[in-house]
């Protein structure tokens, strides 16, 4: 993986370690409750992490590595100002493309193992990037962006849900 990826992955991969321990430390109940009326679980929230990297970053939306497509002019400083936005924790609406698809039956741990094989599948894909600012991968809203965007904005996604989610206990 190139060196500027692997800087962006890596982390990537750290937060979404300290989003599951703080999850899977909850009882059942607990991550099936919403905090409050109107908002989500936090295993809808878990889906939804699952869903948007899908929408973002998975195979299904993978650009091959001979498109001459260029993001749009303006979208780096967009994909930057909602990445500072959601490392920031400022409260956004999620369109209703984002919500989270309704798995009652599926535990937690079986969508964290789905997430792990689609961040392996991400991992590979990036391994094969020789330019990491070469459209990487279409967004369902904005249209191409680079592996290094997509990496930004996963990474900024998950910030914002973690600022938002419950901290850990204190022992």
């Amino acid at each position: 993986m190139l060196p500027e990826l692997r800087d962006l992955y890596e982390p990537l991969e750290q937060r979404k370690a300290e989003f599951l321990t703080r999850l899977l430390a909850l009882d059942e109940e607990e991550r099936r409750a919403a905090p409050a009326p109107g908002a989500w679980s936090p295993h809808q929230v878990l889906l939804h992490l699952l869903y948007v990297e899908g929408l973002s970053a998975g195979p299904e939306v993978a650009l091959p590595p001979d498109n001459t497509e260029r993001p749009r002019p303006g979208i780096g400083l967009m994909t930057k100002l909602l990445a500072a936005t959601m490392r920031a924790a400022i409260r956004l609406p999620a369109p209703d493309s984002a919500s989270p698809p309704d798995e009652p039956g599926v535990s937690c741990e079986e969508v964290a193992a789905r997430w792990t094989a689609r961040r392996e599948d991400l991992r590979r894909r990036l391994e094969a990037v020789t330019d990491a600012d070469r459209p990487f991968a279409r967004h369902p809203i904005v249209g191409p962006l680079t592996a290094r965007q997509v990496l930004n904005l996963c990474e900024s996604h998950l910030v914002y849900h973690l600022k938002r989610f419950p901290a850990p206990p204190r022992k």
